[in-house]
């Protein structure tokens, strides 16, 4: 907050003069903790916050349960082109195809669900093409999938294009299915396999991979759409015809357990907003003047937050929180058409390269006290509010050690499957800050 290191009779001075001027809990940045609090504790709500945007470029990409492809020009973020990888197995095997099969057509048909961006046909238009996956996809490293190790080998050309504009209809309606052609050599092969089972379907069909292309987009164009690969309607249909009988059909199916959907995400940084991209370049940009931070799902970016100051309270003896809370307000820029995260969560970076969840997500504090930890978008605050209580008695008790700071992100196992945004005000912004705001009890 405010950039200045207070001695701790400072720190002490000041939370008297806060339990004097704090109101009760009416506006966003006052009135944190309501007053009853107040009488038997000590409120510090000074406290020097650093704030950073950090690139998140690691996350694991194929647990997700859903696809999410298309391209998007954020106004705030940029350019944003996601695809996906899926596999498929047999939805019913194929004993025999009958006398003289011949191939009829093979469609590609896939269940949408959700859409991130302008809805408009205008600025929703672009190109879906579909690529074959030349090997099967092979099992995961021990992280995972991510944008580093997904580069499979696939097709030079596409087996399948089409211009697409996402409607929305009443849900489960035959609306929300989209469908491309592919190749019909594809569906050929399956004839050429005289029968199909899980055991060969990837000689057939190794997998696909569904990619967009946008040329000319502009600021507040475009849409990113969540495709339910899981759906039982979402596969390869391959019709055909024999001597004997028409309109037979073969169908293959990415809902199976053992198929996987991996996706890919690419920003192109240099389409952002100057300050955003200034301070992915600048490890030592100064937010002072530009205190906005950034919050970006799938490749994207997280907050990185270091409390250096916290610690001196354990110079004041032996502390005992009452309550710890974070308010994160937020910029509400054309949240109609990027959405916002229902929830947010902090972690904190350990020393062998993990992640650990704070004390007070597990919903119960070391003493036994249920905890609340919050973490929810709050129109009525303008924000998120994080409750940290048990974390920072962790802190000051040593149990974490030393102080590795943390981060504010996504949900960590739904990053690879959301396309929520969203502009947080940092420590220095001018009107509602970022703020942390301590209750504590010293004891014998």
């Amino acid at each position: 907050m405010r950039q200045c290191l207070f001695s701790v009779n400072a720190i002490v001075c000041l939370s008297v003069m806060a339990l004097i001027s704090c109101s009760a809990d009416q506006d966003y940045g006052t009135g944190l903790v309501p007053e009853d609090q107040f009488l038997h504790g000590t409120l510090v709500d000074t406290f020097t916050i650093k704030a950073r945007v950090v690139s998140d470029d690691t996350i694991r990409m194929d647990e997700a349960s859903v696809g999410i492809l298309g391209q998007s020009y954020d106004p705030v973020f940029g350019i944003c082109n996601a695809g996906f990888y899926t596999n498929f197995s047999v939805a019913s095997p194929v004993l025999s195809y009958g006398p003289n099969p011949q191939i009829d057509s093979v469609v590609l048909v896939l269940q949408y669900e959700d859409l991130y961006g302008n809805r408009t046909k205008l600025f929703g238009y672009q190109t879906v093409k579909v690529y074959e996956l030349l090997d099967p996809i092979p099992d995961p490293p021990a992280e995972g999938f991510t944008n580093f190790n997904t580069n499979f080998a696939l097709s030079n050309l596409p087996v399948g294009e089409r211009g697409f504009a996402p409607i929305f209809p009443l849900q489960g309606t035959d609306g929300r299915l989209f469908r491309i052609r592919l190749d019909n050599a594809l569906g050929q092969r399956f004839l050429d396999a005289d029968s199909l089972n899980n055991s060969n379907v990837e000689e057939v069909l190794k997998g696909l991979y569904l990619t967009c292309e946008a040329p000319g987009q502009q600021p507040g164009e475009g849409a990113l759409i969540k495709f339910n690969t899981k759906a039982a309607v979402s596969g390869v249909y391959v019709y055909y015809s024999t001597d004997n009988q028409a309109n037979q059909l073969v169908r293959t199916t990415s809902s199976g357990n053992g198929n996987v959907t991996i996706n890919q995400s690419q920003y192109d940084r240099s389409t952002a907003r100057a300050d955003l991209q200034n301070k992915l370049n600048q490890p030592d940009f100064n937010y002072q003047n530009q205190p906005d931070l950034y919050i970006q799902p799938l490749q994207g970016l997280r907050i990185f937050i270091e409390i250096p100051h916290l610690l001196e309270l354990q110079k004041l003896g032996n502390i005992v929180v009452n309550r710890a809370e974070l308010m994160a307000p937020i910029q509400l820029d054309a949240a109609e058409d990027y959405p916002l995260p229902a929830t947010l969560i902090t972690y904190y970076p350990k020393s062998n390269g993990d992640y650990g969840l704070f004390s007070d997500i597990n919903a119960l504090g070391n003493t036994g006290v249920d905890l609340f930890y919050d973490g929810i978008y709050r129109s009525s605050l303008g924000g998120y509010r994080f409750r940290i209580t048990q974390h920072v008695q962790d802190l000051l008790g040593g149990d974490i050690s030393p102080d590795p700071g943390f981060y504010i992100d996504h949900s960590i196992t739904g990053k690879d499957e959301s396309f929520s945004r969203l502009v947080v005000r940092g420590p220095y912004d001018p009107e509602t800050p970022m703020k942390l705001s301590i209750i504590y009890t010293l004891v014998d």
